[in-house]
């Protein structure tokens, strides 16, 4: 008599066979906990083989792990920042699922101290504060936020009762979904879109918010939720793979070439202010994307907790209750993008996104309008944004769209920022193909109206230029003077302080 046996969430190929032991005409085999590896648990059957040979399997048996105190929800972040909110699961069937149970390591509730939501589309209040549900149920995501550190146990549970030809399930509503994973291991969410039959309609990615970042992934770790989108007007099943993916790695690799010469290219852009980054963001073109309306290419914004307010970037479609994050809009030779960008603290905005390839002709550049600031996306990576007015511009194309749009959204002399400053001032100005090698005056003026420095009187070329200026002058009311060619002259206050 021999057993064979293997982790529920093993494949078949891991099966692993064992000699048991009688006593008479009672045959077992005893593991140890050596043995017991398997998050899920064990699945075994017994195989006999008769005097003549022949071969009789019993039927299959099932042994779910089942978890103590021992098991603490893991990597969770503590304080009092909004970095420090996550989304968590609990992938266990507990003995005692109250949230008064599950967190009593952080005593009785206490939103100055920590706080517990869940989520329920087309409630009133979608994210639904503890006491509003009262209890932790396997397969849903919770934000969390605690103000202490301390060890949290949920307590006595069971692995849920699930096997190969019994998977965990979900359900998608319409809207944004809120799910936790059901597995104490890590799952890929492009194997439970296959597992599901890879629907229409429901996201490509799962949303997370780890450390201060949201973020589209693939992977969702053990303890941990996301949000997940489902854009048609039916409730979708997912089903999640039993079989663990033992090659999991970390994060969506972000190392595809972008190559503005294909037809289909996509620029991922990542703002950031303080503590918060948003990296949903981006533009791009696609053959079958729309140009009005959502489509499966563009992003919209994920429902957060009130008070968790994350930068991100507006593009603002044709219906105006419609806002999306990233952009992608049918391919063509030319495209110009309008976007905005919310402030979540009192901190510059920051924008980054990945090496662009400089094949061909096309050329990708990012305008701040408030600014008159000009920035070839292909050679720079970042852009810091510290004054009030957000509203930026990318234009796409060829070098003479690139040069018709900017020669109709710049002045010829820009407005200098930072204004007020305490350090370098920036005096960005444009030369129109009429004002070709003009002479470009820049002089600064006291209070008093004396000249303290010159700051440019040369020839400048075509299109868009920069001049700083480092003063060393004491703080107060100065005067910028700005003169292109035989225009005439400009002047603007600055505040040093």
């Amino acid at each position: 008599v021999k057993i064979k046996y293997k982790g529920i969430s093993e494949a078949d190929v891991d099966l692993k066979t064992a000699t048991v032991s009688n006593t008479g005409n009672k045959f077992e085999k005893v593991f140890s906990v050596s043995d017991l590896t398997d998050a899920i648990g064990l699945k075994y059957y017994f195989e006999v083989t008769g005097l003549s040979s022949n071969v009789i399997t019993s039927t299959t048996g099932k042994a779910y792990v089942l978890y103590t105190t021992d098991e603490a929800i893991p990597s969770l972040s503590f304080g009092d920042k909004l970095a420090n909110y996550q989304i968590i699961a609990v992938p266990f069937t507990l003995t005692n699922p109250n949230v008064t149970s599950v967190f009593s390591a952080l005593g009785p509730y206490d939103a100055t101290q920590w706080r517990l939501f869940d989520y329920v589309a087309g409630s009133v209040n979608d994210n639904r504060e503890y006491p509003a549900f009262s209890t932790i149920v396997p397969g849903k995501g919770y934000w969390f936020i605690a103000r202490h550190s301390t060890t949290i146990n949920p307590g006595v549970g069971a692995a849920l009762a699930i096997d190969e030809a019994n998977p965990f399930a979900i359900t998608l509503v319409p809207g944004w979904n809120l799910i936790g994973n059901p597995h104490n291991f890590r799952i890929s969410w492009t194997e439970v879109l296959a597992a599901s039959g890879n629907p229409a309609g429901v996201s490509s990615a799962i949303t997370v918010f780890n450390i201060g970042t949201l973020s589209d992934n693939n992977l969702l770790d053990r303890f941990r939720g996301g949000f997940v989108e489902n854009t048609t007007v039916a409730n979708i099943p997912i089903t999640v793979p039993t079989l663990r993916n033992k090659t999991l790695g970390g994060r969506i690799a972000s190392g595809e070439e972008i190559d503005l010469a294909n037809v289909e290219w996509a620029v991922p852009i990542s703002v950031s202010n303080g503590e918060l980054t948003n990296a949903r963001g981006g533009v791009g073109m696609h053959p079958s994307a729309r140009l009005n309306g959502k489509d499966e290419f563009d992003k919209v914004s994920v429902p957060l907790v009130d008070g968790l307010e994350i930068p991100e970037l507006q593009f603002f479609g044709t219906d105006p209750k419609l806002v999306f994050n990233k952009e992608v809009v049918p391919t063509s030779d030319s495209f110009t993008w309008q976007f905005q960008m919310n402030q979540a603290q009192d901190e510059p905005l920051q924008l980054q996104w990945p090496t662009i390839e400089k094949k061909g002709d096309r050329q990708l550049v990012l305008l701040d309008v408030a600014s008159q600031r000009v920035i070839d996306m292909t050679e720079q990576h970042a852009m810091t944004i510290s004054l009030p007015a957000k509203t930026l511009k990318i234009f796409f194309g060829d070098k003479q769209y690139i040069a018709t749009s900017l020669e109709k959204e710049l002045p010829v002399i820009g407005r200098p920022y930072p204004n007020p400053s305490s350090g370098e001032v920036n005096i960005p100005f444009y030369i129109t193909d009429a004002l070709d090698n003009a002479k470009v005056s820049l002089k600064v003026y006291n209070n008093l109206g004396t000249e303290v420095a010159m700051l440019s009187d040369a020839n400048f070329s075509k299109g868009f230029h920069l001049v700083s200026w480092k003063p060393t002058e004491p703080k107060g009311l100065y005067v910028l003077s700005i003169k292109v060619g035989n225009g005439e002259e400009k002047r603007m206050k600055l505040i040093l302080h």
